[in-house]
């Protein structure tokens, strides 16, 4: 039975000497333009490799990538500059480039300058944001991406385009800045939850957004598209295409569902036909966007009563909506809350910025708005009030409180009456009567102090008492030491003063003053 127990415990409690799970920590690897391949390819899962700043020259390959970088690390530029051997852009959009392989490990590309050449992102999950891409094709190809991230990167100077590509599930294009972009965003895929907001596009030839096939659960709000280029060789510009039309034989199926277009500003050149095309069966949502410089503001593809067009604003001279020339049978919107003004109407609205309709592009230049709405106006003219009862305020506490000890002095000037002339201070005093306020005082000492005439009578029989000092006719006696009385006499020769021998600790307790006459030294 002991034996039975040992084996059950050594079961259950492995010894020293068994191997344990292999861990490992993640690790930062610092690369420079000398040593960054080899120091790539030596790397693991989870790592990061932090590029210092240079200019990382990639070699020529008419056959394939440039490089492959494997997947589930953190790339971290911090400016450095990706660029081709041969000065060349790559006219095949799969060559010459960086290719970054994916998995269920994202990997981040993040901080860099890629110029002359395009990044390849394929079948994984990525994060590629605040790059730089320029003077190439295309700055980002895509494809079978899932729950990625292309958010908050410049283009510029691309024959081709910024992104394109046939991405997968769950991805957002957010927050990027395009001029000069053939076309900025193209994507043709059949997957679902795309979000394509917060775009700012200037100077594009063909189509600023173009979304093709079937594909459903998308957003595409608040991005900003106007300042066109040169002429679109033909194919006409339009702001949005969203062809999410299905099969063009009944019974027409995979047709876009559940899309959202709202927020826009788009803004057309004055001769293209429209803003906008839509297509789709279910669910399919236009509102709240401004559009201006096209003949109408939608191309309508849409069937079963699906779209709902609301709260838009069009400038323009053929109304809010035709007809696409689609195979399927198409209805007409539903919806309410639009405007439409002619081209030259005084009253159209002005368009709203970038900055107003990207929230996302360029935070610092979207806060700056903010201060602009009236409210700030609004506070300025309540500080303005504030100011002058602050100034009112100011005088109230003027110097008067200050003039107001003018009659302490009083004492002073009583004091010094006596110097200047006792036949007047005597007149004065025999018209008083000095006994008849000595009587006032000694008879009913309390009262006298409550009723405001003893301050009065006080100041002007005070030359022939002395001020501040008890009279002998008075009760109770000042008990003081003798070494003050002498003073006191000396000061005030005719004063009374009991005097008896205390110590210093008794004197505070024994020395009864009237509360209204201080004891003066």
């Amino acid at each position: 039975m002991g034996r039975q127990k040992n084996r059950c415990w050594k079961k259950m409690h492995p010894t020293m000497s068994e191997r344990l799970e292999s861990r490992r920590l993640y690790s930062v690897v610092t690369v420079n333009p000398g040593n960054y391949q080899s120091a790539i390819n030596n790397s693991n899962v989870g790592d990061t490799i932090e590029f210092t700043p240079g200019n990382y020259v990639l070699p020529t390959n008419s056959t394939g990538p440039a490089e492959i970088w494997p997947t589930g690390r953190q790339y971290v530029g911090n400016g450095a500059v990706l660029s081709l051997s041969d000065g060349m852009g790559d006219s095949a959009c799969h060559e010459e480039t960086v290719k970054l392989l994916g998995s269920s490990n994202t990997t981040e590309f993040t901080g860099f300058v890629v110029t002359d050449a395009q990044i390849d992102c394929e079948s994984g999950s990525f994060s590629v944001e605040n790059n730089t891409f320029e003077n190439g094709v295309v700055g980002i190809f895509v494809a079978s991406v899932t729950n990625s991230q292309f958010n908050d990167n410049s283009f510029s100077q691309l024959s081709g385009g910024g992104i394109y590509g046939y991405p997968g599930d769950g991805n957002s294009f957010d927050g990027n800045n395009f001029n000069y972009a053939y076309e900025p965003i193209h994507l043709s895929s059949v997957c679902i939850d795309t979000d394509v907001s917060d775009n700012v596009i200037t100077n594009a030839t063909r189509m600023g957004i173009e979304l093709q096939n079937n594909m459903s659960n998308m957003t595409v709000d608040n991005n900003w598209i106007g300042d066109w280029s040169s002429a679109s060789n033909g194919n006409g510009h339009m702001a949005i295409s969203c062809s999410t039309g299905g099969s063009g034989a009944p019974p027409y199926n995979d047709q876009g569902q559940n899309i959202t277009i709202s927020g826009n500003t788009l803004l057309g050149i004055g001769n293209e036909l429209a803003a906008i095309e839509i297509m789709g069966n279910l669910n399919i949502n236009l509102t709240n966007n401004y559009c201006r410089g096209w003949w109408c503001m939608e191309l309508d593809g849409t069937m079963d009563n699906s779209l709902n067009v609301s709260n838009n604003v069009e400038i323009g001279a053929g109304g809010m909506w035709i007809y696409d020339g689609c195979a399927w049978p198409m209805t007409p919107p539903q919806g309410s809350g639009n405007q439409v003004f002619s081209p030259n109407d005084s009253n159209a609205p002005a368009a709203p910025t970038p900055a107003q309709t990207a929230s996302n592009v360029a935070p610092a230049v979207v806060t700056a708005p903010a201060p602009a709405p009236a409210p700030t106006p609004a506070p300025a003219p309540t500080p303005a009030p504030a100011p002058a009862p602050a100034a009112v305020t100011a005088p109230t506490p003027t110097p008067t409180p200050t003039p107001t000890p003018t009659p302490t002095p009083a004492p002073a000037a009583v004091t010094a009456a006596p110097a200047v002339s006792t036949p007047a201070a005597t007149t004065t005093a025999s018209t008083v009567t000095t006994p008849a306020a000595t009587t006032t005082t000694t008879t009913t000492a309390t009262p006298a102090t409550a009723a405001s005439p003893t301050p009065a009578t006080d100041t002007s029989p005070t030359p022939a008492v002395a001020p501040g000092i008890v009279e002998s006719s008075d009760k109770p006696k000042v008990t003081i030491t003798k070494k003050v009385t002498k003073a006191i006499r000396t000061a005030h020769p005719g004063t009374t003063v009991a005097v008896k021998k205390l110590k210093h600790k008794d004197l505070k307790k024994k020395a009864k003053l009237r509360p209204e006459l201080p004891l003066i030294f």
